[in-house]
């Protein structure tokens, strides 16, 4: 995992990377303080959809993001934030 900090005019900006696999994983373990929530994107490159939710995420049962696609997530702690995939799966994100 990959986790850039940047700051901005008084505004931090805080964007990474992520593999996913078949096993449900936190999309960042870090405590961020974000204001505006998160952006997640799915490279189009993807062969899977790339599923969200809690702890108990599973395949099929999250909220899915396809190859392409991109979501943004109401969330301050990106560390409460989970995914999971058939198979190996890149994403990235930032937040504000």
């Amino acid at each position: 995992m990959q986790i850039i900090k940047e700051t901005l005019a008084s505004n931090t900006v805080e964007y990474g990377s992520l593999a996913t696999a078949a096993t449900a994983a936190q999309v960042a373990v870090n405590n961020f303080d974000f204001k505006a929530g998160v952006i997640i994107s799915a490279p189009v490159a993807n062969t899977a959809s790339i599923f969200f939710g809690d702890s108990a995420v599973a395949v099929g049962t999250g909220f899915p993001v396809r190859p392409g696609e991109s979501l943004k997530v109401p969330v301050v702690e990106l560390k409460d934030l989970y995914v999971i995939s058939v198979a190996a799966q890149n994403l990235n994100w930032i937040g504000y």
